[in-house]
């Protein structure tokens, strides 16, 4: 296809989007989340929502100056707009029985797990960034992001469990780094999104200096994940970079020797040759003996999960087209009556189980069959075009979108034992990062591209 024939002209507000946007971004990841600690009483003015704000409004100001934008939107809007159209309707049919705080706390998931990750993804894509921007933009979200939370998570891990833990937290995962979130699975999650980000950035990096600088975050990355001790990232992450390298040419040496090398760490924190050679007494790595041994044969969290997968299935048996209704609070408001044994494993383990520990299981629970056609459809239409992407002829381009496709393939395992629609921050990342990487459609004329050439749709 050629290239449109009309340009439209550079507009002021969007380098100030550029700055506001990272700023929103890298924020909510890193250090809003103190802040947001002390403010949890008054949780809508959030750091995370008055950074939002003046974000989602520079936008809207850009869609209004230059509505060919709007004609620009193609399948993944649409089916963003579907999914947050169903969820909503579930929603509405659960409000006659609920109270103040459990409408607060649903208006609070709606905001930061839908409503943020797809403004995330709607600017990246279509806000107009030059290539040059879309190239620092990963580059400071990797640098920023990545520095701060392994920095906090070898200062958990080696030297002081509680640093940066709230005290309401201190019960869950302390023997696991987890920076400064609740619990070890964003952390591990977000460690996971970086890493082929940093890999292509490597990759297509002529300065030696920078290369060597993001080779030092590779291996602070790989240690991060060794002390999160989420296991199914060990498996993820590895499978994902070797699809990484499979069709990325520029990153296919880094991403086969950084698989390798996250298994080998693993294996070798399994005999003890790992951080706790020079960890403190005070450490996750030592506290409550949290060896990547001991991590790798607890059955408890094995046993938790057979038991409450058995209750979100009976669950779903009962209401399988349209589910219990969205909230943040439906599956451990309604599961009492369905607990179920599975597989020999009595029930009672699903009683510390507040959430289902598996997105479709969640969804299903939620939404119901209705709701989860239209879930995986908008995952895989946002697959189908990352893979379209990889085989752009430029190579700068088809590395983001490889490396991306890692980062799809990452998730779509990750959160087979988790629950992504509860991780706003892994969602804002993830859905940004691919706004990034993605073309705009062949309808928004004159809007430049990550890919810097011909529009596609």
């Amino acid at each position: 296809m050629s290239a449109p024939a009309t340009v439209a002209a550079p507009d002021h507000l969007r380098s100030p989007l550029w700055v506001m946007t990272l700023t929103w971004i890298v924020g909510m990841i890193t250090v809003f989340p103190i802040a947001n600690d002390a403010l949890e009483a008054v949780s809508v003015f959030t750091l995370n929502r008055l950074a939002y704000i003046p974000v989602a409004v520079l936008f809207g100001l850009i869609v209004l100056r230059q509505p060919v934008i709007w004609r620009g939107w193609g399948r993944v809007e649409s089916m963003m707009g579907l999914y947050l159209a169903v969820v909503l309707a579930s929603w509405a049919t659960t409000l006659p029985h609920k109270v103040g705080v459990d409408v607060k706390r649903d208006v609070n998931l709606l905001i930061s797990s839908f409503v943020m990750p797809y403004t995330a993804f709607l600017i990246a894509r279509h806000a107009g960034w030059s290539r040059t921007q879309v190239r620092t933009a990963y580059a400071v979200c990797v640098v920023a992001i990545g520095t701060y939370l392994i920095v906090v998570g070898l200062i958990q891990g080696l030297i002081d469990w509680r640093f940066l833990v709230d005290q309401g937290h201190q019960d869950v995962h302390s023997t696991r780094a987890r920076g400064s979130f609740p619990n070890a699975i964003p952390y591990a999650a977000i460690l996971s999104i970086l890493l082929p980000v940093v890999l292509g950035l490597r990759a297509l990096e002529p300065r030696p200096s920078r290369r060597l600088g993001f080779a030092v975050l590779t291996v602070a990355l790989i240690e991060g994940l060794v002390l999160a001790q989420t296991r199914v990232t060990w498996i993820a992450v590895p499978l994902a970079l070797l699809y990484f390298a499979a069709l990325s040419v520029p990153a296919r040496k880094s991403a086969i020797v950084c698989a390798v090398a996250l298994l080998g760490a693993v294996t070798l924190s399994t005999i003890g040759v790992d951080a706790r050679l020079i960890a403190r007494p005070g450490s996750a790595v030592l506290y409550n003996k949290g060896s990547t041994s001991e991590r790798i044969s607890d059955a408890e969290s094995v046993y938790n999960r057979v038991a409450v997968y058995g209750t979100a299935l009976n669950m779903i048996a009962h209401r399988p087209v349209f589910g219990f209704g969205f909230g943040a609070r439906t599956f451990l408001d309604a599961r009492d009556p369905y607990y179920a044994s599975c597989c020999g494993v009595s029930p009672e383990w699903a009683v510390p189980c507040s959430v289902p520990h598996n997105e479709v299981l969640n969804v299903l629970v939620l939404l119901g069959a209705v709701g989860l056609v239209v879930y995986l459809a908008l995952w895989v239409v946002l697959w189908r075009l990352l893979s379209t992407a990889t085989y752009t002829p430029d190579a700068a381009d088809g590395t983001y979108a490889c490396a991306m496709s890692a980062v799809f393939i990452i998730l779509a395992l990750t959160f087979q034992m988790h629950d992504l629609t509860y991780m706003s921050e892994v969602l804002v990342l993830f859905f940004f990062f691919v706004g990034l990487a993605l073309p705009a459609s062949a309808h928004t004329r004159g809007i430049p591209t990550p890919f810097g050439s011909p529009l596609v749709p």
